[in-house]
Formats: C-alpha cells, sequence, structure tokens
C-alpha cells in the first residue's frame, strides 16, 4: 500500500495514485461481478420506463379460475385469475396454470409480483381501431380487450408467466407503441 507524507509533492502523489487506479478498477469489476451474480435482475416496462425486478426462485404464484374456487362474485371480477404464492415451489414446477414471482426493484422490502397473462398496451394516439387492428394482425397478436380510459388502450391476451414479460417487452422495445406492461399481478396488503 501506498502511504504519503506532508512532504510527498503533488506530483509524487499524483504518480503514486495512478498506479493504484488498475488495482482498484480490477477489484471494482470483481465486486461488481459478484453482486450481479448474487441477485440476478430483470426488468419490464411502466409507462416506457424501465422498472426493475428480482426473479424469487423459491416461489411459484398458482393461478385458479373464480370458478374453480367459488368465491368470486361480482362480475367486473368473473374472469381475474386468483393467486396463491407458493413458498415450497421452485422454478421448476412452474406451469401453464402459474407464473414466477418477482420482487419490485432489488430490495427484499419490494412487493411480490406474479403474472397471470395479458399485456397492457397503448397505442399511438392517432391510430385509429382499423390501425390498431391491423397492426395485431400482422405481428400475429389477437386484440382483446378495449381499456375505458382515455387514449388507445387495449389488453392483448397471453399465456401467464414468463412469455407475458417477454411479449410486453418485445412491443415496448419495438418503438411502435406508447407503452407496453405485462399485467401484473401485485401483492396487497388488507388492513
Amino acid at each position: 500500500m501506498t502511504k504519503f507524507n506532508h512532504n510527498t509533492t503533488g506530483i509524487a502523489r499524483l504518480a503514486a495514485m495512478a498506479r493504484l487506479i488498475p488495482k482498484v478498477s480490477i477489484g471494482l469489476a470483481l465486486s461488481a461481478l459478484v453482486i450481479t451474480s448474487a441477485a440476478q435482475t430483470s426488468y419490464y416496462y411502466d409507462g416506457g420506463i424501465q422498472r426493475t425486478i428480482t426473479p424469487q426462485p423459491n416461489l411459484v404464484a398458482k393461478l385458479t379460475t373464480p370458478a374453480t374456487t367459488g368465491t368470486r362474485s361480482t362480475e367486473s371480477s368473473a374472469n381475474a385469475p386468483f393467486v396463491t404464492i407458493n413458498t415450497s415451489g421452485s422454478s421448476r414446477s412452474i406451469d401453464a396454470n402459474s407464473s414466477p414471482v418477482y420482487r419490485e426493484g432489488g430490495s427484499a422490502a419490494g412487493r411480490l409480483l406474479a403474472l397471470p397473462g395479458g399485456v397492457i398496451v397503448n397505442f399511438k394516439p392517432d391510430w385509429s381501431d382499423a390501425q390498431i387492428q391491423a397492426w395485431a394482425a400482422t405481428k400475429g397478436y389477437m386484440l382483446g380487450q378495449r381499456l375505458n380510459i382515455l387514449g388507445n388502450w387495449y389488453v392483448l391476451p397471453t399465456a401467464a408467466g414468463q412469455i407475458a414479460l417477454d411479449i410486453a417487452n418485445a412491443i415496448q422495445e419495438s418503438g411502435e407503441v406508447v407503452s407496453a406492461s405485462p399485467n401484473w399481478w401485485k401483492e396487497t396488503v388488507t388492513r
């Protein structure tokens, strides 16, 4: 380690510090590799802004329909899936009725997220319904429900799980739409 005393000139100090830079850079690079491999992250877009999510390999979201559970009563939510987080699961036990589980951000304090299926797309405001339908047909997507909010918002149906995240990211990154996000299930806490 290089030590400096009060009599060392400024030039001598700079020269000694320059010799340390490669060692520090290599150390920082190795630290970054360890951190990256320890907590792999993924991402999605929220209104065109990239958000970080962290996979939770020890959790799997099991999706069930209201018809099998019989506990939903409102018509508006009749087709919405129920989500149960299975703590004994793993990414190897994911099937058509389940989703990987993510955590918002890179912190253990982030909300849990799952992918019940679907991509929410905001098409350009000057596009007509015919243009939107033509775009969906050209890309091989089914055009689902038009959302009852200002703008050209639609839900594109997809399978549950990772495919919904992949499709949403691909649509957003194409630059052809205003925004595309997965239709997330997000953890909530009742009061």
